[in-house]
């Protein structure tokens, strides 16, 4: 594929590599939240939630994984809360 191929042909190959990229990222991106869920919804303490949330905060940019931290932080919270 030629990026800078700009005619009709050019930019229908771009959106479509674009749209099999976006797919793939995606179902990328669903087993892991699914894996970080499983893990937080499995940890006992605060320490052990802080530990996993450690081990994907280089994903912390990605919409999906600010919500799924964004489901846990009460809990989190709680056990912090419990721990001090």
């Amino acid at each position: 594929m030629d990026v800078f191929d700009i005619s009709s042909a050019g930019t229908a190959a771009f959106v479509h590599a674009s749209t099999i990229y976006n797919e793939k990222i995606g179902r990328i991106e669903t087993h892991i939240t699914m894996k970080l869920r499983e893990l937080l919804s499995n940890s006992t303490n605060a320490n052990e939630m802080l530990k996993i949330l450690q081990k994907f905060n280089s994903l912390s940019s990605r919409e999906r994984f600010r919500a799924v931290i964004h489901e846990y932080q009460s809990q989190l919270l709680e056990n912090v809360g419990r721990y001090i």
